[in-house]
């Protein structure tokens, strides 16, 4: 076996990976693409060809004269990358390639030899993302991208970088679900560069779909009938993901129920006399997020309206931009997240609901139990089909399509993994908190009816 001296197709690496065709278009894709995401059903070697495509990439890169190059390859946290990684690395790369060792200066990693280019995989965990500072990595590879943070994808990918390398490819699989689902899907499925990403370049992001249909009808000596079995007899939402790689459900998915036509309506004028309120989720770093409500007379329907959605407002700022799109309308109350009463030392002994206070707007403390109000919440998403495909049922809320964010992250939401009724809080949940607020305002605290004629 020999590295070519400048051209990756004649390195024959390929002939030991033996990969699929969608596994193949990952290979050739990390060297035309900036961020490459595989990802979709179990069970289609998406963590093998992770690792393998890190190899590819250290083959190449010595192939083209860039010794000792390193690479990363991380998982969320260390039990993960042992059991995905590290165990299958010391069973699948043979011993003529390299070595898995510690090293006292680098750490843990797969080590090339040097006649393959000294270069090195280096295996690393998520817990702490930001320790990776001042680290530097020709390619990151990340396997289970979604259980992972937005913050962490930021965190990683300016780290990718290697003198006298043009190119510096972020590599990640995954399956839907979890923590991250949303911010993943918006940016290679629905490539959604919105907001905070209109910055990034859509033409530098790739999704290859992984289907499990591809390895039975071509490998099917490598999937167990067993685990076919298995992945049929899911629940239909939990088989859709897993099986069919449908991004639109997953397993552990909280609102399962939500439907897009059954539950976004285009904005139409509310009539003055319906009650209307606001609820506040706060956040700085994080987003914070308003959302305005209605209620029609006959208290059949509830419709959020309005959203505010944004990082880096101060208190008072935020005050102000839901002062000023409040303007003109009899707002019932402003339920507020309860921690924005906390005292804080940086604004001497102020609170933020104080702050809010000084710009005019008086907040109401929310009602916070949190699996009362998802409850609430799941009755307003509730609907019945009948077997001819009519509604026996309408869904209580629905959401005006210009409240983009809380069309994006609700039905992204999933189950925390150890409070298992609850919405998992590293997940995007701003708006989330903010619908639950406002729901449990009404059913709790009796919102008024009146007749107000502008």
């Amino acid at each position: 076996m020999t590295v070519a001296v400048a051209e990756r197709k004649a390195t024959d690496i390929r002939s030991i990976i033996n990969p699929l065709p969608s596994q193949e278009r990952l290979l050739d894709a990390q060297y035309e693409y900036e961020y490459l995401l595989f990802g979709g059903a179990a069970g289609p070697g998406k963590s093998y060809i992770l690792r393998w495509a890190a190899i590819d990439f250290l083959m190449y890169a010595a192939s083209q004269g860039h010794y000792g190059v390193r690479v990363g390859l991380f998982c969320e946290d260390y039990p993960s990358l042992k059991d995905r990684q590290v165990t299958k690395i010391r069973r699948e790369f043979p011993t003529w390639l390299g070595e898995l060792k510690g090293s006292q200066d680098e750490g843990y990693g797969f080590f090339l030899r040097p006649q393959w280019g000294s270069g090195a995989i280096m295996l690393r965990n998520l817990d702490k993302p930001a320790k990776y500072a001042s680290a530097e990595f020709a390619g990151i590879y990340v396997d289970e991208l979604t259980k992972n943070t937005r913050q962490m994808f930021d965190d990683l990918r300016f780290r990718k970088r290697w003198i006298g390398m043009d190119h510096s490819p972020f590599v990640a699989a995954t399956n839907p679900g979890s923590a991250g689902h949303a911010w993943v899907k918006k940016l290679w499925i629905d490539q959604d560069f919105s907001g905070d990403d209109d910055r990034l370049d859509p033409s530098t992001f790739l999704f290859i779909p992984a289907r499990i249909q591809e390895m039975i009808d071509l490998r099917p000596e490598l999937i167990r009938p067993s685990y076919l079995a298995t992945l049929n007899s899911l629940p239909d939402a939990m088989r859709r993901a897993m099986l069919d790689g449908d991004w639109t459900v997953f397993s552990g998915q909280v609102f399962s129920e939500w439907r897009s036509n059954l539950h976004v309506c285009e904005p139409f004028k509310i009539p003055a006399s319906w009650t209307r309120w606001v609820a506040i989720d706060y956040g700085f770093a994080n987003p914070f997020c308003a959302l305005w409500f209605a209620r029609s007379p006959d208290k059949k329907h509830v419709y959020i309206y309005r959203e505010l959605y944004e990082r880096g407002w101060l208190a008072r700022e935020q005050a102000r931009r839901v002062k000023a799109a409040s303007e003109g309308e009899r707002i019932w109350l402003y339920a507020a997240d309860p921690s924005m009463w906390q005292k804080k030392r940086e604004t001497t002994g102020i609170s933020f609901a104080d702050e809010y206070g000084r710009e005019g707007l008086t907040l109401t403390k929310a009602n916070n139990e949190r699996l009362a109000g998802w409850d609430v919440c799941h009755e307003a998403l509730a609907w019945k089909e009948l077997p001819n495909g009519r509604l026996l049922k309408e869904p209580r809320l629905q959401v005006f399509s210009t409240c983009p964010n809380f069309i994006r992250t609700v039905p992204a939401l999933p189950y925390d993994p150890i409070k298992v009724e609850d919405v998992d809080t590293d997940a995007e949940d701003h708006p989330g908190d903010a619908w639950r607020y406002g729901m449990m305002a009404e059913v709790r605290a009796e919102v008024p009816s009146w007749h107000w004629k502008a």
